[in-house]
């Protein structure tokens, strides 16, 4: 998921659903097919309890799962397996090509549905996701649920926020869905596709180059993600570098089209928080914000000084 939070990003004012539209609205009811794709890399332990939360699932549509493993070896093949009889119409795909985005695509590809809902390995829906946001496309070409920071995290491991009560929104640009909350019209997905050369930030390329092209983004309040936090301070670095990295090429791509970079006074003020953060570094909370956003400034740099532009 990209990092949300004052330095990067705000959220938008919630883009809600037709009201008119019924929980059993008849357009939907035996028509609307879902294809729910969940690309896994060695998502052991936590892969499993998104599955059962799929599991539990309860729509008047049809739909099917698509896991696709990029080469996982920790046993989660086997624990998708164990699923084979309890989620409808369970497909595993391998894709041998390193990174996301071509996971991701090698799911659009095969999937049969009209309707596409991307799930990450390691977060939950909740009770009504799938029809929600099935419902959702019946209005928009792409949508945004909404994400729930605090039911699966302890006080201290809440560094990120954002997409709650609206979709994220960059300072100057268009509005974006995280990839772990994100659902878009299968046509649609087979016309943009996800890019492997932006890094991790391959959720807001995608919505943004739809949205350039004339395809719309709405918000879906009612269906909601529970997004799991990195509760280490090294998974938190990692984390908040590769966003940093990715913000460096988001910039690059975008630039023309009025992204801007950060500017003096955020600086200024990223490293005031850094310092203050590293004074009180022995709380745990301040160790994970510490170690996520020292790892984006990082990123920032190195990417800086990797494409040979300046994001700062």
């Amino acid at each position: 998921m990209q990092a949300l939070g004052q330095y990067h990003s705000v959220t938008d004012a919630p883009i809600h659903m037709n009201p008119h539209l019924s929980l059993h609205d008849s357009s939907l009811a035996g028509r609307a097919s879902v294809s729910v794709v969940i690309p896994v890399f060695n998502g052991m332990p936590h892969l499993p309890n998104q599955l059962e939360a799929l599991a539990r699932q309860e729509a008047p549509i049809t739909w099917e799962v698509i896991v696709v493993d990029n080469g996982s070896d920790d046993g989660s093949l086997a624990a998708v397996q164990a699923f084979g009889t309890r989620l409808p119409n369970l497909r595993i795909l391998n894709e041998c090509r390193r990174g996301k985005p071509h996971a991701l695509n090698r799911g659009i590809d095969s999937a049969t549905g009209e309707l596409l809902v991307f799930l990450d390995q390691d977060d939950e829906i909740t009770a009504g996701y799938l029809h929600a946001m099935a419902k959702g496309l019946a209005e928009f070409d792409l949508v945004g649920a909404s994400v729930d920071f605090d039911s699966m995290n302890p006080t201290w491991a809440r560094y990120q926020g954002g997409q709650t009560t609206g979709l994220a929104r960059r300072r100057g640009c268009l509005p974006w869905s995280s990839g772990a909350a994100l659902g878009v019209r299968t046509e649609v997905a087979r016309q943009i596709r996800f890019r492997p050369d932006n890094g991790i930030s391959d959720d807001i390329d995608f919505c943004w180059r739809a949205q350039l092209v004339g395809f719309s983004l709405g918000f879906v309040p009612e269906a909601v993600l529970r997004y799991r936090q990195r509760a280490t301070a090294l998974g938190a670095f990692r984390q908040g570098y590769g966003y940093g990295l990715s913000e460096v090429l988001t910039y690059i791509n975008y630039r023309d089209q009025g992204h801007p970079r950060p500017g003096i006074r955020v600086v200024l003020w990223t490293v005031k928080s850094l310092l203050l953060l590293l004074c009180r570094v022995d709380l745990k909370a301040n160790r994970l914000k510490f170690s996520y956003w020292s790892g984006i400034v990082s990123g920032n740099v190195l990417g800086s000084i990797r494409w040979r532009v300046l994001y700062l």
